[in-house]
């Protein structure tokens, strides 16, 4: 846990880094997604997802918010899911198609729907808790315009729900398809 607190701290200090030269090349962007996920039992999910990043000298500062919208499939396992991610990726330019590498760390708030426990009245109650998590990210932007990208992401999820009642893995491979636009664009031709 405290490798996972050191990390957290460096990934938030990384924008500050990012912004302190704003006289070179630079992007602020947002982007929004369909997420779909898969976890173990054949269960799938699905989350709407919103970014926004700050690239600069190929490193781009990223902040993430997955909002869980469900799940199907022969183990659902939680009621709700939404996950917000911090931390940085790594690109690989190459003209219009811009590939990249990731890692993140996040937070999760979610609520168990298999294991619930008795409160004080005998009633069968689901606990939420806020969870740590890891992520490794990958994908491609291809830039359909100097402002639009239609983009296409992965990432594998790390993580565990901890809650009073039995503990149940995060671990989720996620794949994110949308449209990512550049609110400010200092970048040179």
């Amino acid at each position: 846990m405290e490798l996972i607190t050191k990390i957290f701290c460096l990934l938030l200090l990384l924008p500050s880094q990012l912004f302190a030269q704003s006289e070179e090349d630079y992007d602020l962007n947002v982007g929004l997604y369909y997420s779909a996920g898969f976890l173990t039992e054949q269960t799938q999910t699905s989350n709407a997802h919103l970014s926004v990043g700050f690239l600069k000298n190929k490193i781009e500062g990223s902040l993430d918010l997955f909002y869980f919208l469900n799940a199907q499939g022969e183990r659902e396992r939680f009621n709700f899911n939404h996950q917000l991610f911090l931390g940085a990726n790594y690109y690989f330019m190459v003209n219009k198609i811009k590939p990249y590498v990731g890692v993140q760390v996040g937070l999760a708030s979610s609520e168990s729907s298999e294991y619930g426990v008795f409160n004080t009245n005998n009633e069968l109650v689901y606990e939420s808790s806020i969870n740590p998590l890891t992520s490794f990210n990958f994908g491609v932007k291809y830039a359909v315009s100097e402002r639009f990208n239609i983009t296409f992401s992965g990432r594998q999820i790390f993580g565990k729900h901890l809650a009073n009642s039995y503990s149940t893995y995060l671990d989720e491979l996620r794949f994110s398809f949308g449209i990512n636009y550049s609110i400010i664009n200092k970048t040179t031709p």
